[in-house]
């Protein structure tokens, strides 16, 4: 006999180390919530707009909704939710989505929840937006 257990959702993203390598900027006084995940987006320029899309994978026996909430916005609007709500079915994935919009060079943040109502999970994500020119 055995037991095991699987989460009840999984993101297919690199998650940023904008917080832990202490790269976030001294302007930012806030107090993120704890264990709060960072994924970042980036614009060659200006008035470039970038979108990052992920996955985000169901790997349950049961659909259910999903919601992201903007808790916080220090990004003057220039980070904005693709997709605000779904439903994802069992075993299936959904892409996720945010776009990047800059109006300055500054690097700016947004903090949203991740929900899972039904399973009453809920995970602060903070959205960084960043000029990086190409080189």
């Amino acid at each position: 006999t055995g037991f095991s257990r699987r989460p009840l959702c999984h993101f297919n993203v690199e998650m940023s180390d904008y917080l832990s390598a202490g790269r976030r900027h001294p302007d930012y006084v806030e107090e993120l919530p704890p264990d709060t995940k960072v994924i970042e987006l980036f614009s060659p320029a200006i008035g470039t707009r970038s979108t990052k899309k992920f996955e985000i994978i169901n790997p349950t026996a049961s659909p259910y909704e999903i919601a992201w909430s903007l808790e916080h916005d220090d990004s003057n609007g220039s980070i904005f939710c693709d997709s605000s709500n779904s439903i994802v079915s069992s075993g299936k994935r959904h892409t996720a989505s945010f776009t990047y919009l800059p109006n300055s060079v500054k690097t700016v943040e947004s903090l949203y929840e991740f929900q899972i109502p039904e399973h009453n999970i809920r995970i602060p994500v903070l959205i960084v937006g960043r000029i990086m020119p190409k080189s």
